[in-house]
């Protein structure tokens, strides 16, 4: 099994045993502890070690990684020498992994079993879950029992599990009898999973008088890791644990993605150990000290990933590795379970005629070819359809998962009331979507061409009912996140106060997106959107054609000379100047040539403070109207 963590906090009355040869005699009778949980299952109780073992690196059977024989590929797992397998209820796979461990002919006390339960379902829908993953597993202990989310993935919007009394509540009646079963020898660890620094530092609060999980499993991978909750779960003991431990398809928001495949960092690392690009990004979690589920069907990748135990990584080997961001960059739009993170370069979907909507499909499918992952489409541009059949396309073709994909969608303008029937009638529909991951209100005025129509107190209570509409849609899942399009400051001094009264707080409005490129961006718009953790995003970030107010100055001395320094093009250089202001960009290129420009080279160079400074005054195209970022 290699690598091993120990653990030691159980309780002092249990009987030792040396490692994982967990078929100690302990003569525990049955009756006490199971009838706490009417489990009623026949048999004695297997003894708890004061030092038990878990291997580091953990075999996954998720169901999009073991299917479609996962008995087989866990049998063969175990028959190369894993010793720890991952697994979950709502995997569905608990069945499979009884079946293959009993194929591959391995003792049960070899191997150590990691199950979940889904969340914070309280004691009796836990303890029922638990008789269930028993009896399904065909095992009469658990290694380890995580709960799988801080919130119960029943509600009909996951979140209201989070936010408030009700949901921390049943996070810790949960984990308390999560802490029952454990006495029972039923479950001998208990852990977490998802769980930020918020949810954990709830769970621990003094008066709560609990224990600290034994491993929190979080996605952690080159490109993404949480360093902050790394540090809060050193004091505790808590083991973090990496799922996605390569990025990519079954990330918790399926946008963390992982590093570039041929980054040269990686590369050189690889080379140097005569090993894969893959082994080392597993390496280089087990020397940061993090656990690993790995995920494969194929013997050899299997093999591949035990083998990491063959070589180590030098100290600077790691940090210079700690440093690697992903090769598509995301950032986050909703702190909350779960967080929404938001790729930095999106692909707008604006025809530029009603000809070239027959192309739309065309480019959007090219923009996943490329690695691109956001999309960007609005009700009004009429092109939902041509999306929704390049996004059926790839997620069909294997190009991408449905959550390792980004979608934007706009209504248009403050609607009211109708925001819901055109989400839930057309505009999900037409995107062969149940759910998009930002819905904007794309205007603050239904005239987007008389800014005069959206200063009085009419315009103001047309976005509040269109924003309640919004906030009902994101409750029901058919948006992951919510936001607007085209506001200034004058817009939003209207509409947060009304959010911070409904809610409590102006965290749901995620986004606002707004024209922003060299020739054009409202400074106070932007400090006003970070005071209130609001992310501007920027549309028609080249300025030209599709621009309100003038072009993007790619011909000024400053852009030109920067893009001779770094190797780049004008255009690159703006964008990257965008990024490195803290705006994520809309693209609109047609070109694959340009599509390319677009994604991975962006994040080879950085412009110095110094650039950025002069980009930032170069003199703008036109004067804004005060309080208003009219975008097209």
């Amino acid at each position: 099994g290699g690598i091993l963590v120990r653990f030691s906090r159980i309780a002092m009355n249990r009987p030792v045993c040396p490692s994982l040869a967990i078929r100690c005699v302990a003569g525990l009778a049955l009756s006490t502890g199971h009838a706490a949980f009417g489990m009623g299952l026949p048999g004695p109780l297997p003894p708890t070690s004061r030092e038990m073992q878990m291997p580091m690196l953990a075999f996954g059977t998720g169901d999009t990684h073991c299917a479609p024989d996962c008995a087989s590929a866990v049998s063969e797992a175990l028959r190369l020498g894993f010793r720890h397998i991952d697994t979950a209820y709502e995997y569905g796979s608990q069945k499979a992994v009884a079946a293959g461990i009993q194929v591959s002919g391995v003792p049960r006390s070899e191997i150590f079993i990691t199950t979940k339960i889904p969340g914070p379902v309280g004691t009796e829908r836990a303890a029922e879950l638990l008789r269930q993953g028993l009896r399904e597993l065909n095992t009469s202990y658990i290694d380890l029992l995580l709960m799988h989310y801080p919130c119960d993935t029943s509600y009909p919007d996951p979140r209201d599990a989070c936010n408030g009394t009700d949901g921390m509540a049943a996070r810790l009646e949960t984990w308390r009898a999560m802490e029952a079963m454990k006495t029972t020898g039923l479950v001998r660890h208990i852990g977490v999973s998802n769980y930020h620094v918020r949810h954990l530092e709830h769970l621990l609060a003094p008066g709560n008088n609990v224990s600290a999980p034994f491993v929190n499993q979080v996605e952690w991978h080159l490109g993404w890791h949480d360093e902050e909750l790394f540090n809060y779960s050193k004091p505790f003991g808590i083991q973090v644990q990496a799922y996605s431990a390569l990025g990519g398809g079954g990330t918790s928001t399926g946008h963390n993605g992982g590093i570039a495949l041929d980054d040269p960092i990686v590369v050189s690392i690889a080379r140097k150990h005569g090993v894969s690009i893959a082994q080392v990004a597993l390496r280089w979690s087990l020397d940061r000290g993090v656990a690993i589920i790995t995920a494969t069907t194929k013997p050899s990748h299997m093999q591949s990933d035990l083998d990491i135990y063959k070589f180590s990584l030098s100290a600077e080997e790691v940090r210079s590795l700690d440093k690697l961001r992903a090769a598509v960059p995301s950032v986050q739009i909703f702190d909350d379970w779960p967080d929404v993170v938001m790729p930095v370069i999106a692909l707008g979907t604006r025809p530029r005629s009603l000809d070239a909507k027959c192309n739309v499909s065309t480019k959007v499918a090219r923009w996943f070819q490329l690695g691109g992952r956001h999309v960007d489409t609005t009700h009004s541009y009429g092109s939902e359809s041509e999306v929704g059949v390049a996004l059926s396309a790839a997620v069909a073709g294997g190009v991408a998962a449905r959550d390792e994909l980004f979608v934007t969608a706009q209504i248009p303008g403050p609607v009211g009331k109708a925001a819901a029937e055109l989400m839930e009638s057309s505009m999900l529909p037409a995107l062969n979507l149940t759910y998009v991951d930002l819905l904007l209100m794309q205007w603050p005025c239904l005239d987007s061409a008389s800014p005069e129509s959206c200063s009085g107190e009419d315009g103001a209570a047309d976005r509040a009912a269109t924003w309640l509409a919004l906030e009902d849609l994101r409750a029901s899942g058919k948006a992951r996140s919510i936001g607007v399009a085209g506001f200034g400051v004058a817009h939003l001094d209207h509409l947060l106060p009304f959010v911070a009264k409904v809610n409590g707080s102006t965290s749901l409005v995620a986004v606002n997106q707004v024209e922003w490129h060299l020739g054009w961006h409202d400074e106070e718009l932007l400090a006003y959107c970070q005071k209130h953790g609001i992310r501007l995003q920027a549309r028609s970030p080249l300025g030209g054609p599709g621009a309100s107010h003038g072009h993007g100055h790619l011909s000024s001395e400053a852009v030109q000379a920067a893009a001779r320094k770094y190797g780049v093009t004008p255009a690159q250089v703006a964008l990257r100047w965008s990024l490195q202001r803290g705006v994520p960009v809309v693209t609109s290129g047609t070109e694959q040539t340009h599509m390319v420009e677009d994604l991975s080279p962006l994040f080879v160079f950085s412009l110095s403070t110094s650039e950025l400074d002069i980009l930032s005054n170069l003199s703008t195209a036109s004067t804004m109207l005060e309080g208003m970022a009219i975008a097209i």
